[in-house]
């Protein structure tokens, strides 16, 4: 919730932290290592007493351990949000002052004047202040809101959840053994709060609520395209390999990043047999992948990438699209909790020149498929909803029936040089231009109703059709009609042409005015599944039986209203962390309640090595 101000964020890190696991002495020979032999020595054989290193086992092994701090973190922050925890020996050194200090904020050099980031206030009832913890194998992360009090309360519950699971330092530890939280990180300045904060080589800002790029992994990423000429004709497989490792990491937070790895990815697929010694031909096509990135890179201090255009909330609008060799067209719906906006209609037929492209059995030498034609739909269906609605930082859901636009869609990019790389390169451009976040999901052709109509019914004029749709499938509101913008009807026909125009050359957006958002997380929580419209019973799957009509697929209901769309939507959705509740009791699920209190009291008596699960 905003009105409590920005979210501060910190970070803790676990010293030594797979030799703190220790093995059971029965699997301790499963990962015995024979040792060199020289001369008449005796055969030695190494046996590891801690979770060794490179070991593809040790990292679950270990989450399980790190995932149960912040269990008992978020645990404690629930069952006390209001009580002060107990003071932690290390709550002076937390607060040490970074070397170099992060800057309060960092600059915004918007590209467009009249494209400012939109200013987010949350509204409704007001909810309490947040404190979450997470972690990243060894790295606990952890946000909150508050005064300076509330801050280091939410650090002591973490600094107390460590000693909980890793035994802290006793009296009769060995000289070389360190603490479980990392002293050295402390120092440095890891866990004091700041509004900017550098966590898995990422710069967030609670300001702007941006995520960035550090400048160093920006010069590294202008260091990485440099090294291919724009001329080069070849390079070898494995300097590629790792130019796609440091675009791909890079690209994770860079909306329209991850839709412009087609051809770079085509590369690595010229030969039947991958050998590290390959050279690997560089096209005309690569090249111009690699001018986009390079693009994309001149523009990263300029253009931050918002929290709000890369996590998904609920759907703020739900449509269907559907395309034939005649054309496409595709309708919107607005969720009720949503924006007031009229549910919407489009459609528009393909050129002659695109339909004599299609392969079909009279037109064999044809380059364009019908999943094609439906991608294109597709991209032009987001392009309609940008149009007419303010879709900054909001969830749209599209339902198509065809299974490889649902596939080339979530994956973002394909590996082959085709007009359907064309067209996922204009789909990331365009969530990149107008800032939203794209889902998508599949419906069955005979559920697709309202879609289908839209991309076969010519015969009907805009006005009847209109008059056709109001009677057929009525709405609260009156339908509109929504026309595509020609800029982007004519790149989509160059897509389709396998022609690209430069990424800067899409038409501004240019919303007006706050983006408001509702109190709280934009998360569900632990409940059942729910979806923004009203969730009806989704029908139920056809599955094989001992009757010889078992395994026929029964018709599908047709879709009239957005709950019927509702239906098909992917039911999968992201759960906050659990607590530990949800598994088998342990010590440290069962001590929960207390651990808070009695751990100090413990850690004085010298009784805090007692009962740990990993020493």
């Amino acid at each position: 919730d905003t009105r409590h101000g920005p979210v501060y964020s910190m970070k803790i890190d676990l010293a030594d932290a797979f030799m703190r696991v220790a093995l059971s002495a029965n699997t301790l020979a499963a990962l015995g290592a024979l040792l060199p032999r020289y001369g008449r020595e005796d055969q030695l054989v190494a046996l590891p007493l801690v979770l060794p290193m490179g070991w593809v086992d040790s990292p679950p092994f270990f989450c399980a351990l790190s995932e149960t701090v912040a269990d008992l973190a978020n645990a404690g922050l629930a069952a006390h949000p209001h009580l002060a925890a107990q003071p932690h020996c290390f709550d002076d050194i937390a607060d040490t002052q970074p070397k170099r200090p992060m800057p309060a904020t960092l600059p915004v050099l918007p590209l467009d004047s009249n494209w400012d980031p939109p200013k987010t206030r949350s509204r409704g009832p007001l909810s309490p202040p947040l404190a979450y913890a997470d972690v990243y194998v060894d790295d606990l992360i952890g946000v909150a809101q508050g005064t300076r009090a509330q801050l280091r309360h939410v650090r002591q519950q973490f600094l107390h959840a460590i000693d909980a699971v890793f035994r802290p330092l006793a009296p009769t530890d060995r000289p070389n053994r360190k603490e479980p939280t990392s002293i050295k990180k402390l120092k440095k300045g890891d866990a004091r709060w700041s509004l900017v904060k550098t966590i898995l080589g990422w710069e967030f800002c609670a300001v702007d609520r941006t995520i960035r790029l550090p400048q160093h992994r920006i010069e590294r990423l202008h260091t990485v395209l440099a090294n291919i000429g724009p001329t080069q004709p070849r390079t070898s497989r494995r300097k590629w390999q790792c130019l796609l490792g440091e675009l791909r990491s890079m690209a994770m937070a860079l909306p329209g990043g991850r839709g412009l790895f087609t051809q770079l990815q085509a590369a690595l697929v010229h030969s039947p047999v991958a050998r590290p010694t390959d050279r690997l031909p560089l096209s005309s096509s690569v090249h111009d992948a690699l001018a986009d990135f390079c693009w994309l890179a001149a523009t990263l201090q300029s253009r931050p990438s918002r929290w709000g255009e890369l996590v998904p909330s609920q759907p703020s609008f739900l449509g269907s699209v559907d395309a034939a060799a005649t054309g496409m067209g595709g309708v919107w719906f607005p969720s009720p909790d949503g924006p007031i906006h009229p549910p919407v209609l489009w459609r528009h037929q393909f050129p002659e020149s695109i339909r004599q492209a299609v392969v079909s059995t009279s037109n064999p030498a044809g380059h364009l498929t019908n999943s094609d034609l439906e991608l294109a739909g597709y991209v032009v269906h987001q392009d309609v909803l940008a149009a007419t609605a303010d879709v900054r930082e909001r969830t749209t859901y599209t339902l198509s029936d065809n299974t490889p636009t649902v596939s080339w869609a979530t994956r973002g990019s394909v590996s082959t040089d085709s007009p359907r790389a064309y067209l996922l390169r204009q789909a990331a451009l365009h969530q990149r231009q107008h800032r939203y976040v794209a889902q998508v999901s599949h419906i069955p052709g005979a559920a697709n109703t309202m879609a289908n109509v839209l991309s076969r019914r010519w015969d009907l004029s805009d006005t009847d059709l209109l008059t056709f749709f109001q009677t057929n499938f009525p709405q609260a509101l009156p339908w509109t009609m929504s026309h595509p913008r020609p800029s982007t009807i004519s790149t989509t026909i160059l897509s389709l042409s396998k022609q690209a125009l430069p990424p800067g050359s899409l038409p501004p957006a240019r919303p007006a005015g706050p983006l408001h958002l509702t109190a709280g997380a934009r998360f569900v929580t632990n409940t059942p599944c729910r979806t923004t419209w009203p969730p009806p019973t989704r029908p139920p799957s056809h599955g094989s039986s001992s009757l010889l009509t078992g395994s026929e697929m029964g018709a599908s209901p047709t879709t009239t209203s957005p709950s019927d769309l509702a239906r098909w939507k992917n039911t999968s959705v992201w759960w906050r962390r659990r607590t530990p509740s949800w598994v088998l009791p342990t010590h440290a699920s069962m001590g929960m309640a207390k651990w808070t209190t009695a751990l100090p009291s413990c850690r004085k008596a010298g009784l805090a090595s007692t009962h740990h699960p990993t020493e």
